[in-house]
């Protein structure tokens, strides 16, 4: 029978020291980022309202689903509820947007009053170009540094608009994924407590 051997606690602490690291090297920069705001979205409107953001109550979730649909399309807003998902596991706590028919339905709802997209803008129009230069003053360094800007942004948007009709009359496939492909190439609220953690603390493992 073997013997155990005595572990030193800085031994352990080590460990639990690389285990955070790895946790917080799981998620990309840019994810990492773009959850941490979607978290402080989320607190920032639970501070607002007054709700208890952890755990969240199924009606805090219906209240925060139609917040969003105030300035989001359908499709965004699941993003925003996953970081609440992660949010809970990342506490040791369950998921409350999973199995939960209330919130469910509020997004079937808001998808169909809303839709899946938000409206386009018009684009820049070379009349619209031309009524920008006329209150530019081109003897001036900056005005024509700005000038310069507006005319590579024009005709960069331009061009990538050809090459997505093009390819889009050739493989009739959507013109977004050629502007995808070419760019491949190339909150904070007021202070909140919470079993005597702030809401930056609620985010610390990423």
């Amino acid at each position: 029978m073997g013997t155990r051997l005595d572990v030193h606690p800085r031994d352990q602490q080590q460990l639990d020291r690389e285990v955070t690291n790895f946790r917080r090297q799981s998620y990309a920069p840019t994810t990492k980022s773009t959850y941490m705001s979607q978290m402080r979205s989320y607190l920032s409107f639970c501070v607002y309202y007054g709700y208890q953001p952890l755990p969240a109550a199924a009606l805090t979730l219906n209240r925060y689903a139609a917040f969003l649909a105030r300035s989001l399309s359908a499709s965004s807003i699941p993003a925003y509820l996953n970081a609440i998902r992660i949010l809970h596991l990342e506490h040791g706590l369950s998921d409350p947007t999973k199995n939960n028919f209330q919130l469910a339905s509020t997004l079937r709802g808001i998808k169909r009053v809303k839709g899946l997209t938000v409206s386009q803008k018009k684009p820049i129009t070379p009349q619209i170009l031309l009524a920008f230069k006329s209150h530019l003053h081109l003897d001036s360094p900056l005005h024509a540094t700005f000038w310069a800007v507006c005319l590579v942004a024009f005709f960069l948007a331009s061009f990538v608009r050809r090459i997505c009709y093009a390819k889009d009359q050739q493989s009739l496939t959507h013109p977004n994924t050629c502007v995808e492909e070419i760019s491949s190439s190339s909150m904070t609220g007021p202070s909140l407590s919470i079993d005597g953690r702030r809401p930056s603390n609620l985010v610390s493992a990423f």
